[in-house]
């Protein structure tokens, strides 16, 4: 398991949480991933390029026109690119925004359905979900939440992350937008000193 936050780091933010949740009845919980996907069929296409500008360089210089060994190297580059960690960290900023921020927004509805799934479905749930490759952040609410609260009133919560991000860093972001979703939640589900729900408030990495 890969760890992005320090174990102070974490308890920090497990601590904004709990604060919060002394404000209001809702579950308030922060998943932070690195990414949301592996994406392995378009780095697979990367190495499909780069075997592709191999042959073609091995051709024009040495004027090699073997096909097998052209289609072991393209089969060898499709499928090592996808497993070497620096390259795909590269590779991963050139797919498009639309792709990236689509799959970390369907992550991130995984997660609020399991989390939906596992308490009462009257029990206001929120939660902080950021992946970090893909640069999204993204605050989702379940159906008790949605309802009462409009869409856009988490916008300017979003902004105050990314501000603070730019400022600070991961946890001040984290812990300081718990405070601000707390804020806008307390009026409408003021505490009701029920118990905490989750045992794992507070999830961060992945394997």
């Amino acid at each position: 398991m890969v760890k992005i936050f320090s174990t102070l780091e974490s308890e920090q933010i497990t601590k904004a949480i709990g604060l919060a949740e002394q404000r209001t009845c809702a579950e308030i919980t922060a998943v932070v991933v690195p990414r949301s996907d592996h994406y392995i069929a378009e780095m697979m296409l990367y190495g499909f390029v780069f075997g592709s500008l191999i042959n073609f360089v091995l051709w024009e210089i040495t004027g090699l026109n073997k096909f097998p060994l052209f289609f072991l190297i393209q089969l060898l580059c499709m499928f090592l690119v996808p497993f070497i960690p620096g390259l795909n960290r590269v590779l991963l900023y050139l797919l498009p925004r639309k792709l990236l921020f689509h799959r970390a927004s369907h992550l991130g509805a995984e997660e609020i359905l399991a989390l939906t799934k596992a308490v009462s479905h009257e029990i206001p749930v929120v939660l902080l979900f950021i992946s970090i490759a893909e640069h999204y952040v993204h605050i989702l609410p379940n159906h008790r939440v949605a309802n009462k609260v409009d869409e856009k009133s988490w916008d300017p919560i979003i902004n105050g992350f990314i501000l603070t991000l730019k400022r600070e860093n991961l946890t001040k972001a984290c812990t300081e937008t718990i405070k601000e979703i707390a804020t806008l939640l307390e009026p409408i589900f003021p505490e009701d000193a029920g118990k905490n729900l989750y045992e794992d408030e507070v999830r961060h990495g992945s394997k």
